[in-house]
């Protein structure tokens, strides 16, 4: 857990799609709880964090954790589609041409 901390960390953007580990039990739960916690505190720090996917939604909102990073997002796999520049036919395409330093500006507002 201390080597993912620190390279979130170090990061000015982090994306986070998927829990690390069956966060629904205590028993598995530490991962998922301090990656988020990570993400949050560089978010603190003035960096960007943002997750995407429903269970990671979700573990934000176990931990009340949402208003903690920049955004949260149920569709990972779609935020990942989007990310990709893949989404044209999804009624993204403002986005779709533009960096994603453009997307993340619009997030952050």
């Amino acid at each position: 857990m201390a080597l993912f901390r620190d390279v979130v960390l170090k990061s000015s953007t982090v994306i986070w799609n998927g829990p690390a580990g069956v966060f629904e039990f205590d028993n598995f739960s530490a991962g998922t709880k301090a990656l988020l916690e990570a993400v949050a505190e560089t978010t603190a720090n003035g960096n960007t964090g943002i997750i995407g996917g429903g269970d990671s939604a979700t573990a934000a909102a176990k931990w009340d954790m949402e208003d903690k990073v920049t955004f949260v997002s149920t569709g990972g796999g779609v935020s990942l589609e989007l990310l990709e520049g893949k989404l044209h036919a999804y009624g993204y395409r403002p986005y779709y041409s533009r960096p994603l330093s453009h997307f993340i500006d619009l997030l952050s507002r």
